[in-house]
């Protein structure tokens, strides 16, 4: 047998910053800098450049003159990302009802759990990062693997949405009622019903960034 083959630098810098990405781990104040990472990593700047060029390609993070971050969009962009969720989302769901093995259920309640935990305390940053953690845990189970990557590649831009309208405990609350509607779909092995309350939950959430948006 063979040994896998080592990461390159580039690829290493790549994954660890989109699992960073997809985890809500990076918030959009953070700036990321191509001579400092290479600097902390001992390592030349090249392949940290590549790393986030190829980010930024992928539409995870987008180039400035003092580095890398989370892309600003427009309200049109918002509401372009909002028609592909529409698209793509309840179909993915509905086929997660399907296939999805009990210890990936278990995790997603564990999550679901964890964002509750933060309801005494308020602490929005701790409850962004479950909420995704419940996002990305049934992305991850999604059997359909090009529906998969489709809706991976706008993660980013979900999570600057959703940041900007969790600021309120109303808004958190009805964001786990629509974990724990889903889950029990899940469990119940409900596709139908897994696609209409990750239809309504979307239209829910434009709803809300619409009126927000409004000057």
């Amino acid at each position: 047998m063979t040994a896998a083959p080592r990461l390159n630098h580039a690829e290493r810098i790549y994954r660890f910053y989109l699992d960073r990405i997809r985890s809500g781990a990076l918030g959009r104040e953070d700036r990321l800098v191509d001579t400092v990472i290479a600097a902390d990593m001992g390592i030349s700047r090249m392949p940290v450049r590549e790393a986030l060029l190829r980010l930024a390609a992928e539409g995870y993070l987008e180039p400035s003159s003092r580095g890398f971050t989370l892309p600003a969009l427009t309200p049109a962009q918002i509401a372009e990302v909002f028609e592909l969720r529409h698209l793509l989302e309840p179909r993915a769901v509905a086929l997660c009802a399907r296939s999805l093995p009990e210890p990936a259920m278990d995790r997603l309640a564990e999550a679901i759990a964890l964002a509750e935990s933060t309801f005494p305390t308020a602490d929005v940053p701790r409850f962004f990062q479950a909420s995704e953690s419940f996002r990305n845990g049934w992305i991850a189970e999604i059997p359909n693997g090009a529906l998969r990557a489709a809706i991976q590649r706008y993660v980013a831009q979900v999570q600057l949405v959703r940041l900007a309208t969790i600021g309120n405990d109303s808004a958190r609350r009805a964001i786990v009622k629509n974990q724990r509607a889903l889950l029990a779909a899940f469990r119940a092995r409900d596709a139908l019903a897994a696609h209409d309350i990750m239809r309504d939950f979307i239209v829910e959430g434009e709803l809300s960034w619409r009126a927000r948006a409004q000057p």
